[in-house]
């Protein structure tokens, strides 16, 4: 293990600066009231520029009014709504939207503050003396809006106010801080409420920057802090510091709430997204999807170097098979994980259906990018478990099916606890690892080949697949509840704040003066008047959802003629004013008996008097709002606070003991609908789907039971799902794949053939289709346009028609306003629309939806683009784009012209608020449709291209064979191929170089005998000119002792002799050597499985006490190519190699791994010995070179002869004191 190196900490000691100034900025800097101080003087200094805007703008529409005429003229675009009045009349208006009293906006000077019910505003007026107008422009402050719903909110003028969130409160009274225009006078005052937001100070940048510089600098220093530990080779120590920073990072950011808490960035908004503690937002969940993908890319990359890696291999049976199926366990937990996640975002409030794939967002690409990060850690953890899985278990399948059905037992038993949607997930997994295990492609995955891709695509599959289960299983779920909800509200719902509404309006009613005096003196012409009086003053808006009717009624109980029902008074109070209906308040009555008309309906009864004398009655007859199908209007009247599921595309039908007694909706539950079903429970719980419609029923009061039915999630939409995510997958793939092979162009990234010719024939496939899915997408969506137009302007044309008789009857007094609007409500209920009747002056006739009006939704105004294309213009029609709030839609203007005279009579408004959806919807369709197309093929072509490649790659890996068995020692056999085609031609050049090369071997082979015999003698003579020189010395000192008389000293006459004896076994085992290395065979060149070799090495060697033997070879067969027997010694070698370098007093430990690393099979065999001098390290593969007392030098000079013959390269690395590793590298066969 290296020794860890000290770690610079200046990115820490930045970072802990940049936290102790913000904490200063926070505790010393920020002050409330300065705050208060400085927005305010902010506040001022924007009023006072956009005021300086709408005065140049006013001086640019003041210039064009002195040669307007009409509204043509007007082509001025501004940023705020203006106004021309002469005198007290309106000429002009460029906002229909909302259209100011003049007695309200006239002032003396040229600003004042206007606040109404639902507008605060500055007024900024010009008058033209010339042409004496007046030109008056608001400067919207605040949108109050008493209904707030979906489309109608509360806002602020953000130019203005830079956030709601400081509690701002307009005041006209002086009694808050003054707001003043840049002359001083005096405009408006405001309160500002606690907390003020610290984003609207200088200071709040200075704290975003240092903060975000902190986590920077933290991040850093935790990177270089992991990369030192790695670099030591401490990667238990790297992991858990890894984990232990990330967690300590996100922990901080959570308790202060960054950035959410700084940040104005709707992401970071709860009210957006909220799932839990840890996700409070969209933004979090991104963050915490981002530290798990981080520590698991880390675990992958760096998993086969962690000790428990290491260990696991001489661990207990039962560990491994604990450790297995924790692998396989967290796989299938990962991929409900998966699913989870997905549903997740329905705690939202944006849909990752298909069907709203135009409404795409910013947010919903955030949702789809958290969707592919858990996708990626899914593929990762299962790639990791398979792998080890079958490592410990030696990749067989028996063992693995046990060990995995444990796994499923343990999700199965946590499903049933926690009530999870099991099954499905279950049999995905299953499926996914059993094609794992049969394709066997988890060793490609380091690969840059075709099948890598295809393992690849495989995980992107099942991911789509999963992901489409969610959004199915989801809708489902939904489309329960919404149904429940609304049999809810049909069986059961009493409005108890409407009834105390009602309540207060009848006591009103009954004392108001005016009703009655109108009912005693006027009693045949006063009902518009006392209908008009009680729509406008008494009924509340909460009332809105309901359809009333205000029946009038003389003193004798006679109705009045603008009655809808023809019964007196008396037959009413008698038919409904029964015991059983009876509330708590006086008068009202609920009826929900679920007869045709008496589902959710309130009478109240009303007595008038008039000094005690009764002179008539009034019953108020409410009934539950069934909307028009084509009409989003009414949504726009209901709060938030009201329940409004009436949903256009659902029918509901009421049985009371199985007959049938109200119904809605399309669909026709008469003919239809088999009422044996509810007898059966599945309809109850679940749901029953009959003829393409789903039907769930809910019991009620009374042996009531609603259904309620709607169309059937579409299995084109889930296909549709299932496309849009694996294409998204897809899209990833390849978008990381151009990014790899950009940041690594330098390097060689090669691709094979095979791969080569397969994304060639996907790439010519899929741009094509691209190209043509995107022009035809667009022709379309063209087309389906322009039939929706033409479809709009044909139903206005048909309104427009019955409409012609009676407005020009009411233009020339022959019916009054009453019965004009009396005729507006029959048609619009016929059509199935909503009207709108404007006069050639741009002034409302009358409409369908008068609250609309009443509510300030709309102004009493035709559109002025409107007036000037059908008034002034002389158009017979058009269609514009409108917005009410945040509800957009479109609007057909038809000019109405008189059979007789051709005069312009009025201009009719029909809104289609169904525009956008019904051009959505035919978008999506075809998109479906592309989809699916898209997806179907991809699949299918990147199944074909397989196996086209491999076809077409046969004869190519037959030459590849051939050529790499050619060989300069053997015969080598010439290819045979009956065709001329370019393979053919190959095959032929082969042949030929065949020929070449028999003659060239014969020649080599001669000279490379007599170089080999000429270097051996060389050698040997050197070998054994070594040991004769001291024979010779030797010999020669024995001849001068016996010569000087010392022969009968035996110690003296032993040496020598000894000496010689000890040379002459040298010059033996030198012969010996050299005659084995002579003998040694040519290496073979064949395919072989080397984990067996090197198996049998290792047993061959590991059967003494005096050394240890630990192995750690990766299961599986693994072949290359090579000479098996000779590969045998090199590993006997190595291994006596390691035993020998080890001092005599310790004990020999030799470490042994084998392992794949992409196309590449290394084995290690490491030693605790001394390590190899500096000095020597460059000649231990030279031959002859030897660091051991005896011995010839041969041995790791013949490994290497021997690995690079196989075409493989060996290598060491060594430190002393702490041992040797030698490194074999060979390439896997294909």
């Amino acid at each position: 293990m290296n020794e860890l190196r000290p770690i610079k900490h200046h990115t820490l000691i930045v970072a802990v600066l940049a936290l102790m100034a913000t904490w200063f900025l926070l505790n010393f800097v920020v002050d409330k009231a300065n705050n208060k101080q400085n927005y305010q003087r902010q506040l001022v200094n924007r009023i006072q520029s956009e005021l300086e805007t709408v005065d140049i703008q006013l001086q640019e529409v003041a210039d064009q009014i002195k040669q307007a005429t009409s509204f043509r003229d007007f082509r001025i675009e501004t940023d705020y709504p203006y106004y021309v009045y002469t005198d007290d009349s309106i000429v002009y208006w460029s906002d229909f939207h909302y259209v100011p009293d003049y007695q309200v906006i006239k002032s003396a000077n040229p600003y004042k503050f206007v606040e109404d019910k639902d507008f605060q505003y500055i007024v900024q007026q010009k008058i033209i003396a010339r042409t004496g107008n007046t030109i008056y422009m608001l400067l919207p402050l605040h949108v109050t809006r008493e209904n707030r719903n979906n489309y109608i909110q509360a806002t602020f003028n953000q130019d203005i106010f830079l956030s709601e969130g400081n509690a701002v409160q307009i005041l006209s009274d002086p009694s808050g801080i003054p707001i003043t225009s840049k002359q001083g006078d005096y405009l408006f005052s405001i309160k500002l409420g606690e907390p003020v937001l610290l984003k609207t100070m200088p200071v709040f940048y200075a704290i975003l920057i240092l903060t975000s510089i902190a986590i920077f600098c933290l991040l850093y220093y935790l990177h270089r802090l992991v990369a030192h530990f790695i670099e030591a080779g401490w990667y238990n120590q790297a992991l858990f510091v890894l984990i232990l920073g990330l967690t300590l990072i996100r922990t901080g950011m959570l308790i202060f709430d960054f950035p959410g808490a700084i940040l104005d960035f709707h992401i970071f908004d709860p009210q957006l997204y909220a799932s839990s503690d840890l996700n409070r937002s969209l933004g979090d969940l991104f963050f915490n999807e981002l530290v798990l993908l981080v520590v698991v890319v880390f675990i992958f990359k760096n998993y086969h170097r962690f000790r428990w890696y290491q260990n696991l291999t001489s661990a207990l049976t039962s560990t491994k098979s604990i450790i297995s199926v924790g692998w396989l366990v967290s796989s299938i937990f990962l991929l409900y994980l998966q699913y989870y996640v997905i549903t997740l975002f329905y705690h939202s409030q944006w849909s990752l259906d298909i069907s709203s794939i135009l409404d795409f967002t910013f947010v919903k690409f955030l949702s789809l990018l958290i969707i592919i990060i858990n996708a990626l850690i899914y593929f990762l953890i299962t790639h990791l478990a398979i792998t080890e899985s079958l490592r410990l278990l030696g990749k067989k399948l028996n063992p693995l099916i046990v060990h995995y059905s444990i796994a499923a037992l343990i999700f199965i038993t946590a499903a049933l606890i926690f009530q999870w949607s099991w099954p499905v997930i279950l049999l995905l997994s299953i499926c996914y690892l059993s094609l794992l295990y049969v394709l066997g492609i988890t060793n490609y995955l380091g690969q840059f080949n075709y099948i890598s891709f295809l393992y690849l695509f495989l995980g992107s599959l099942l991911c789509a697949v999963v992901g489409a289960y969610a959004i199915n299983s989801y809708e489902k779920i939904e489309n329960i509840n919404r149904k429940e909800q609304l049999a809810d509200q049909l069986l059961y719902e009493r409005d108890f704040l409407g009834e105390f509404l009602l309540s207060e309006a009848s006591s009103k009613i009954h004392s108001d003066l005016y009703i009655s005096n109108q009912m005693m003196f006027s009693p045949y012409t006063s009902g518009q008047g006392i209908i008009r009086k009680i729509e406008r003053i008494y009924l509340n808006q909460h009332l809105d959802r309901y359809d009333i009717s205000i029946n009038i009624f003389d003193a004798r109980g006679d109705p009045d003629h603008l009655n809808l029902s023809f019964l007196r008074y008396q037959d009413f109070e008698s038919q409904f004013a029964t015991e059983k209906n009876r509330t708590e308040h006086p008068h009202l009555y609920f009826l929900n008996e679920i007869t045709s008309d008496q589902l959710n309906r309130y009478l109240c009864f009303i007595k008038i008097r008039n000094l005690d004398i009764p002179v008539g009655y009034i019953i108020l007859d409410l009934k539950l709002k069934r909307v028009i199908p084509n009409s989003v209007y009414p949504e726009l009247l209901v709060r938030n606070n009201q329940r409004n599921i009436t949903d256009k595309r659902i029918s509901y039908a009421i049985y009371s003991n199985d007959k049938l007694i109200n119904n809605s909706g399309s669909f026709n539950y008469v003919k239809d609908f088999d009422t044996a079903l509810l007898q059966q429970q599945a309809i109850y719980t679940r749901g029953t789907n009959l003829d393409e419609l789903h039907h769930l029923a809910v019991k009620g009061p009374s042996e009531r039971t609603a259904v309620v039915s709607s169309a059937i999630y579409p299995m084109r939409n889930v296909l549709a799902n299932f496309s849009f995510l694996f294409i998204i997958y897809i899209f990833c793939l390849i978008l990381f794949i151009i990014i790899y092979v950009f940041i690594y162009r330098y390097r060689s990234v090669k691709l094979n053939y095979a791969t080569r010719i397969q994304l060639y024939l996907n790439l010519a496939f899929f741009l094509p289709l691209i190209i043509v899915s995107v022009t035809t997408l667009s022709l379309i969506s063209s087309y389906s346009k322009k039939e929706v137009i033409e479809r709009y302007f044909e139903k206005a044309e048909g309104v427009r028609n019955n409409m012609v008789n009676t407005l020009e009857e009411f233009t020339e007094g022959g019916i009054d306003e009453s019965d004009m609007a009396y005729s507006i409500t029959q048609l619009s209920q016929y059509s199935e629309l909503d009207i709108n009747l404007f006069d050639i002056r741009g002034n409302l006739i009358g409409t369908s939806q008068p609250k609309i009006y009443e509510n300030n939704l709309l102004s009493e105004f035709l559109n002025p683009l409107a007036l000037k294309s059908i008034v002034e213009d002389m158009d017979n029609s058009i269609l514009l784009n409108e917005s009410v709030g945040f509800l957009e839609y479109k609007s057909a203007y038809v000019g109405i012209r008189s059979f007789n005279s051709g005069n312009l009579l009025g201009v009719l408004s029909i809104p289609f608020f169904e525009s956008k959806y019904e051009l959505d919807k035919e978008i999506v369709m075809i998109l479906i449709n592309i989809l699916n197309i898209f997806a179907f093929i991809f699949i299918v072509i990147l199944i074909a291209s397989y196996f086209a490649s491999r076809v077409l790659t046969v004869p190519l890996s037959l030459i590849t064979q051939k050529i790499k068995k050619t060989t300069l020692t053997d015969y080598n056999e010439p290819l045979e191929w009956d065709s001329d085609d370019e393979i053919g031609l190959m095959v032929g050049e082969y042949n030929r170089m065949l020929k070449n090369l028999e003659a060239s071997k014969t020649a080599l082979a001669r000279s490379e005998k007599e170089s080999a015999w000429r270097e051996m003698a060389q050698q040997v003579a050197h070998e054994i000119k070594n040991p004769l020189t001291p024979m010779k010395l030797t010999l020669q000192h024995l001849k001068r002792m016996l010569s000087q008389g010392n022969s009968k000293d035996k110690n003296i006459s032993e040496k020598p002799l000894n000496t010689l004896l000890q040379q002459i076994d040298i010059l033996s085992e030198i012969a010996n050597s050299f005659s084995s290395f002579a003998k040694m065979p040519v290496p073979k060149y064949q395919r072989f499985e080397i984990s067996s070799v090197l198996r049998k090495t290792i047993q061959l060697h590991d059967n003494s006490t005096n050394h240890n033997i630990l192995s750690d070879i990766e299961s599986g067969n693994h072949y290359v190519m090579g000479d098996a027997q000779l590969m045998g010694r090199i590993f006997s070698n190595l291994i006596i190699n390691g035993f020998q370098s080890v001092p005599e007093n310790t004990i020999p430990k030799i470490g042994i791994s084998l392992h794949i690393n992409n196309s590449q099979l290394i084995i290690e065999f490491r030693d605790n010995g001394s390590g190899i001098q500096e000095e020597i390290r460059d000649k231990i593969f030279i031959p002859n070179f030897s660091t051991k007392d005896a011995g010839s030098g041969i041995g790791l000079s013949i490994a290497k002869r021997g690995i690079e013959h196989a075409g493989g390269k060996i290598w060491f690395e060594t430190t002393n004191g702490d041992g040797t590793t030698i490194f074999v590298e060979l390439p896997l066969a294909d």
